[in-house]
């Protein structure tokens, strides 16, 4: 049976996003983050990813999880801010500054993203604490499915300022 081309650089892309997403592995068990009394945090949001040279793209339903890890200690969200692939802020995803329960977690849906605002969209997030705590653990899920097909990977944030309070 011949396998589509299609479905064969669908498979390719899903193999090469799995590498990839072994290859950032997290820190060992047992490691403990530096504490930190905020931050602001960069997360790739990919919306969509090309699935051929025809520059044909595979459309993404993108998530933002935002987990409290420290046991103890409520943190405090001040913003949560979508931006397109040139940079331009597309929305606040956060009406109001909002507390973060110990353990606790919110999720924001990059929705509404239009193919001309590209590829590699991003959230800036910015969170604060009254005292030193872990900080937050921020991913963003992306899923796309199409008839049988399906894909799904993660992206993990990256600490861009430290709040020097």
């Amino acid at each position: 049976m011949m396998v589509p081309p299609a479905k064969k650089q669908l498979f390719l892309i899903v193999a090469l996003l799995a590498l990839v997403a072994a290859l950032a592995l997290p820190a060992r068990a047992g490691e403990l983050p530096d504490k930190s009394r905020g931050q602001t945090i960069y997360v790739p949001a990919y919306t969509q990813v090309y699935y051929s040279a025809k520059g044909e793209t595979f459309p993404l339903v993108t998530t933002l999880m935002v987990h409290n890890t420290d046991p103890a200690t409520e943190i405090r969200l001040e913003s949560v801010a979508l931006y397109d692939t040139a940079g331009k802020l597309l929305r606040q995803q956060l009406p109001a500054p909002t507390s973060l329960a110990p353990f606790a977690t919110l999720d924001f849906l990059a929705h509404g993203l239009a193919k001309a605002q590209g590829l590699g969209a991003c959230f800036i997030v910015k969170w604060s604490a009254r005292q030193p705590v872990n900080p937050p653990l921020l991913e963003c899920l992306m899923i796309g499915t199409a008839g049988q097909q399906g894909i799904s990977f993660r992206s993990q944030g990256r600490v861009i300022a430290e709040d020097d309070r």
